[in-house]
């Protein structure tokens, strides 16, 4: 059978592995819920994110309206008509 020593050995090596299961599950551990912080940073990231892009898109629905409106009055004030009447020697029809 096997004497003291190697039993001695083998316990001493089962001893070390537990405690580097430990040590192991520990360190996984600080590292989940160092991750575990990040993941709720970057929510609230994403979340002002979303804010952000929704108040852009605010803004150029609004930008696209003064556009159309800019349009429609350019259309009205007819700029041929205008540039003719500003130019010398053109007679209005």
């Amino acid at each position: 059978m096997m004497n003291k020593q190697t039993i001695y050995v083998l316990g001493i090596l089962g001893a070390a592995a537990f405690l580097f299961l430990v040590k192991l599950m520990h360190d996984m551990t600080i590292q989940m819920t160092r991750m575990t912080e990040q993941v709720t940073i970057m929510t609230g990231h994403v979340e002002t994110l979303s804010a952000d892009v929704h108040g852009i898109r605010g803004s150029v629905d609004n930008m696209s309206g003064v556009l159309q409106q800019s349009s429609r009055q350019i259309q009205q004030l007819n700029p041929l008509e205008m540039m003719q009447g500003i130019v010398p020697g053109q007679q209005r029809r």
